[in-house]
């Protein structure tokens, strides 16, 4: 059963190399102002993707922290318990009989495998720091921390406003000749348009190499 929503259509970055190229090429003759829109969309579902992304980046780094911070609690609680043990273990030494010695040998045994256990673990905790916090940190306060859309939007809002300006002045000079023009094709305005239109190529370009160098 169909819920009656359509998805929007979006452009691929092929497409946008090949329509992009084909506006240089010949700008008074290519559909690229016709899928401008389909590019909106497509930095749309980038943002939206990037979003979830962070969401799920901060997730990771709370519970990072949460496990490291636990983690060192541990190893202080257990270097504290091997200096005990291992006093424990002294005390039956120094006393001299053969079996109290025993005793003493096997605490000393047990203090020395629990504190090579320990130097793994916090080894390990350490290593958790600098392969996973510390580049976390690094992509969430550089370049996911950015809004990928506010560059990419002002190009959009100057070429609309620029657009909308030009179609103006356009219909008030076929007024003045007697003229009614309501719509106007690209090829028409594509030279006047140039810089707002090669603007906007570059921020879509911006958008998509951010976004591939986030999930590479």
């Amino acid at each position: 059963m169909s819920s009656g929503l359509t998805m929007p259509e979006l452009i691929s970055v092929t497409e946008f190399i090949d329509e992009t190229n084909e506006d240089y090429k010949a700008p008074t003759t290519s559909n690229f102002t016709t899928r401008m829109g389909h590019c909106r969309n497509a930095v749309g579902a980038l943002e939206e993707a990037l979003d979830l992304d962070r969401s799920v980046l901060y997730k990771i780094k709370k519970s990072v922290k949460a496990i490291n911070s636990s983690g060192l609690a541990h190893v202080e609680n257990e270097e504290q318990y091997v200096q005990s043990m291992q006093k424990f273990g002294e005390n039956y030494l120094t006393r001299g009989d053969r079996d109290d010695g025993d005793v003493g040998s096997a605490f000393i045994k047990f203090v020395v495998f629990t504190r090579e256990l320990t130097a793994l673990f916090k080894n390990l905790l350490q290593n958790m720091n600098n392969i996973i916090t510390f580049p976390l940190d690094s992509l969430l306060k550089g370049d996911l921390k950015g809004d990928l859309k506010k560059p990419f939007d002002k190009a959009w809002k100057d070429y609309e406003t620029k657009l909308a300006k030009i179609e103006k002045e356009k219909k008030e000079n076929a007024k003045m000749h007697g003229m009614i023009r309501t719509e106007f094709r690209g090829g028409e305005i594509a030279e006047e348009m140039e810089k707002e239109r090669r603007m906007f190529q570059l921020q879509m370009c911006e958008s998509v190499f951010l976004v591939v160098f986030c999930w590479s």
